[in-house]
Order: structure tokens, then sequence, then C-alpha cells
């Protein structure tokens, strides 16, 4: 993106490595960097690149600023107190419930810290994606009674073995299908659909690998499901689907509540009871499920809109300046 819209970009370095030798020599080109580009302001994003950063930038006078997109809460020692609130003018933090959690602990005062929720444009991310129809196609699903989805890596995070749980209680007709889309990383396809059978469900189960154009599950499923046991602290894919209008039950963890707010309905993370219970009003309430659906574009419009995540950026950059806007 950045080579897209020829913004400069240096790929030389690692500030990942903490070992001495590293540390040094990676330091010194950091600063020449910043010398040599003399940015206003300096934007870390990650633990490592704030430390980085915050030492590069010392006695230089420019302003240092961390974003923060990670549901692992800041350790509270000495030096990372100081780090937050001595070596950083202002902090970004992506989602609603992260001030009060990560940065209050730290002495961080409220008014340092910007909630920047994350973007999407509904208009752009809706255009050309295909039908209900089409996608079910694409993806072979068959018979055309109602699907429920998981979108997501095959990791115990997202919570894949609750979902099968749930869905195996699930008691309407017509019978559902699930479908789980996503690639292997800690749990094998295979393992899955042994779950599946075991629970007697395995011949409405579909499981696809990640699929290039997230649009096309998305299109093809009835309601979309986020069952996550951890992590969240964004939550893309819940955006996503609120952004195409598909009915979401979720955890109420992290940021999902303020995700997904009143366009679908929250659970308790790795309760199967309470979300088979949500996912049988999604597909027997027919009118619930059309006024879900219709305030997730809209509710992601309010909230996430491209336009306001630029104007929150913006306005923090030129208060970390102490200027007013151009």
């Amino acid at each position: 993106e950045a080579r897209k819209r020829a913004v400069p970009t240096l790929n030389s370095m690692d500030l990942t490595s903490m070992s001495p030798d590293r540390v040094f020599s990676e330091l010194r080109l950091l600063r020449r960097v910043i010398d040599e580009f003399d940015p206003h302001i300096v934007n870390a994003h990650r633990g490592e690149d704030h430390v980085f950063a915050a030492m590069a930038l010392r006695r230089s006078g420019r302003p240092l600023v961390r974003t923060r997109g990670d549901v692992r809460p800041p350790r509270t020692h000495l030096a990372n107190r100081f780090l937050y609130f001595r070596g950083t003018k202002s902090h970004i933090a992506a989602a609603d419930f992260m001030p009060e959690r990560f940065y209050a602990p730290l002495g961080v005062p409220a008014n340092r810290v910007a909630v920047v929720r994350p973007g999407i444009n509904v208009s752009e991310f809706a255009s050309g994606s295909v039908g209900h129809d089409e996608a079910r196609k694409q993806l072979n699903l068959p018979g055309s009674g109602p699907v429920v989805g998981l979108v997501g890596r095959l990791t115990r995070n997202k919570g894949h073995a609750i979902l099968l749980e749930a869905f195996a209680r699930v008691r309407t007709q017509p019978e559902p299908r699930l479908l789980l889309s996503g690639e292997e990383f800690e749990i094998r396809r295979e393992d899955l659909l042994e779950q599946a059978s075991d629970l007697a469900v395995a011949d409405r189960v579909h499981i696809s690998p990640r699929a290039d154009d997230v649009r096309d599950v998305l299109m093809a499923i009835d309601v979309l499901a986020v069952p996550s046991v951890a992590s969240e602290a964004i939550s893309r894919i819940a955006m996503e689907g609120l952004a195409l209008g598909v009915p979401t039950v979720a955890s109420s963890l992290n940021s999902l509540p303020e995700v997904i707010g009143d366009a679908g309905l929250l659970v308790p993370p790795g309760d199967p009871h309470a979300l088979s219970s949500a996912l049988e009003r999604l597909l027997t309430d027919r009118e619930f499920r059309h006024r879900a659906a219709d305030r997730g574009p809209a509710r992601i419009r309010r909230r996430y809109d491209p336009g306001i995540q630029l104007a929150l950026t913006e306005a923090l950059f030129y208060r970390a300046l102490e200027k007013e806007p151009a």
C-alpha cells in the first residue's frame, strides 16, 4: 500500500531482536534513518519497535506515538511505566475497551489516549461481491437450507470446537449446515471432522480452505459465528460480516461487544449452550434476523468508516505536535 502511494519504505531493519549485538547496530541505523528522513512524528505499532523508537528519539524533541491493536496487556513494571508515561507523547488504542484496561494501570492520563477504531469502507467492500446463490455454488454448498459460518484460522482461540458442540444442539427445520473456512494452524481439518462425526453432524459440516476473497464466504452464509475464546482486539471478520449485512452471533469478549452492538447477539465465551440458543434464535426469528442484517452496514458506517479513522488520527498527530490542523 505504501509503495502504491509512493510513500518511502525501508525494510532492512530488524526491530524484533533484543540480543545486545543487534540492538546497538539496529538502533544506530534507526537513528540515522530518522535524522535523514526528519519526520515530525514517529508512530510505533509493536512492543519491540516501541522500545527502539523511544531510545532512538531520546533528546530529539520529536514526539513518539504508540498504536496498540493487541489484547495482550502491557506489563506494569517500572521500565514500562517510564516508557508509556515519559517516553511516549500519545497513545492510539484500536478499541474502546483498551484505555481503561491497558493504560490506566500504567498511569497514562486518559487525555493522552485516543481510541481510533480500524476503518472499513462499506460501499467499497460490498461492491463487486457475488450474490448469495453464486457464492454457495462456488463453495459447493448443497441444498437451499440455512448455513452458519465461521471464518478464521483453525486455532483454539477462534472457538471451532465450541461452535461444533453448539451446532450439534441446534434443533431447527430445515436443518442448518455449518461452514468452517480458514487455513490450518493449530488444529487439523481432520480433527474437526472427527469431532463433527462424534457429534453426529459430519454430513452437515463443510470445511474449506482460506478464501482468497472473504466476501465469497460471507455472502454464502446466513449467520456468521464468531465464538472466540481469546484474542479479538479488533475482529476484522465481525466488521466485514456486518458490513455485508450478515447477522452475527459472537462471544462477549474484548472488542466483539462494541463491534456487534445491536446488529447481532452476544454470548459468554466458551458456552456452547448459550451459543446454541443464540444460533436458534437467529435461524428461526426471521424478523429479528432481518433487523440485525439491516443494522450491520449502518453500524459499520457510523463507527468504522475510514474517514473517521483518518480524521481522528490526524487530530491526534496535531495534538502531539501541539499544533492546529492546517
